[in-house]
Formats: structure tokens, C-alpha cells, sequence
């Protein structure tokens, strides 16, 4: 994938030696810059995620129930989701 990009570029990215790459100035200016960038798509990455609309589950409980109803529902969410909304509605007044 390197050599398809100096391909591409026109410039070698590394000195190639026996047991060992190093940068050449082309590289070392790129990588400068290239960090930066692929900080800032990170970045982007992490605020469109944030994004995504959690779902809202709405339970229909009394008051005394309505606490531990709520606490056990977000300790069940798993670690790759997010912990849902809960909105505890009391039948009563709705």
C-alpha cells in the first residue's frame, strides 16, 4: 500500500535499508500534516456518533416503582450501547 502511494505521489515516503524504514523529508512533511487530518476526521467521527438518536422507552408505572424501574433498565444496557432514555410516565396523569 506504501509503494502504491509514492506511486501516486511521485516521491518516496521512506528510505528503505536492510532492518530498518526511515522517513525522508517529503515523508516527515506529510506526516505532519497527515496526523492532523486524521485527528480532525476522529474528531468529526466521534461528533456524528453522538448523534445518533438513542431510543426512548416509555414505561407506564406508579411513583414507588417507577425509580427501580428506571436504574434497572440502565444498568442492563450492554457495553457497546449507550445506556437508553428511560421516560417514566405515571398512567395516572397521562
Amino acid at each position: 500500500m506504501v509503494r502504491l502511494l509514492e506511486q501516486r505521489l511521485g516521491f518516496a515516503l521512506f528510505r528503505r535499508h536492510a532492518n530498518a524504514l526511515a522517513l525522508t523529508a517529503q515523508g516527515v512533511a506529510l506526516l505532519s500534516g497527515l496526523t492532523d487530518s486524521f485527528d480532525s476526521v476522529a474528531r468529526l467521527a466521534d461528533q456524528v456518533a453522538a448523534m445518533r438518536a438513542r431510543p426512548v422507552l416509555t414505561i407506564g408505572v406508579g411513583p414507588a416503582t417507577a425509580t427501580d424501574a428506571g436504574i434497572t433498565l440502565a444498568n442492563g444496557a450492554g457495553p457497546k450501547e449507550p445506556a437508553p432514555r428511560v421516560k417514566v410516565a405515571d398512567p395516572s396523569t397521562d
